[in-house]
């Protein structure tokens, strides 16, 4: 999937998902939960 792909998927627009992959946004966790939905992945987070 293109990364343009994503962002519409998650309706967002592709600059703003390239800064947060590329660490320049920072990104709530429900956020990083529905990326990884739509990449059909899980997220786990752990806070140790």
């Amino acid at each position: 999937m293109s990364e343009q792909q994503l962002a519409d998927k998650l309706g967002m627009k592709r600059p703003y998902l390239n800064a947060i992959s590329c660490g320049r946004k920072n990104v709530s966790i429900k956020q990083l939960e529905r990326i990884a939905e739509s990449l059909g992945m899980a997220l786990h987070i752990s806070f140790e």
